[in-house]
């Protein structure tokens, strides 16, 4: 439980932080939904690595 809160926790904090940028960029094409949406797309992505990594964890045993 504890490593999915991480997860998510640092999922959310990455898109604050990515979308905070882009929008202090001030680029007139890159505007509040614009950079929202990709920073949501990059932490979609984030938790599908996650989740891959997860399955894997359980599917194969360790080297120990």
């Amino acid at each position: 439980m504890a490593i999915n809160l991480l997860v998510l926790l640092h999922t959310v904090l990455t898109i604050i932080l990515v979308s905070g940028i882009l929008v202090s960029y001030n680029v007139s094409s890159i505007d509040l939904k614009g950079s929202l949406y990709f920073a949501c797309s990059l932490g979609s992505a984030s938790l599908l690595g996650v989740s891959i990594a997860y399955l894997c964890a359980q599917i194969f045993a360790t080297s120990s």
